[in-house]
């Protein structure tokens, strides 16, 4: 698995893609709480397994954590995948235009998961890991809730 931590998180990018409504995100609607930003897509079976585990984290603490899901296919394959999954996965999908998120995140692969911290920096970044790590990103992500603000 590929990871890094820093001491002193750099600052995180600010895109977060388009939702299924139309409506752009950016990290400052999550300021103050933890979030877990994850590339993905329909055919990676690590990122379809790794959005279950991380809305069960993100329902057992909703005012601490945001997750946000950014697919990277086609516009259209998304706006089926959002129809699909929307009603019963409760975190924030979101769709990459042309590409912005992917080239400020600099993912050039998936999967590929970043922790910002409540301050917005990125705490960790994990890319190109299979089924077997998401515990481990779980627990990452659990000990970033629990550190000091």
């Amino acid at each position: 698995m590929g990871a890094r931590a820093q001491a002193a998180p750099l600052p995180a990018p600010v895109v977060l893609g388009q939702t299924a409504t139309g409506q752009w995100l950016d990290k400052t609607q999550y300021q103050g709480r933890v979030l877990v930003v994850t590339f993905w897509a329909s055919w990676c079976a690590p990122c379809l397994a790794e959005l279950s585990a991380l809305e069960r984290l993100q329902m057992q603490v909703p005012t601490q954590l945001a997750v946000v899901a950014i697919n990277i296919e086609s516009a259209a394959r998304f706006a089926d995948l959002a129809q699909a999954l929307q009603p019963r996965l409760q975190l924030t999908l979101t769709h990459d235009h042309q590409a912005r998120a992917q080239r400020a995140w600099q993912v050039r692969r998936i999967p590929h998961l970043f922790m910002v911290d409540r301050a917005g920096g990125v705490a960790a970044e994990h890319r190109g890991y299979d089924e077997s790590m998401i515990p481990a990103l779980v627990a990452q992500i659990e000990a970033l809730l629990a550190a000091p603000d």
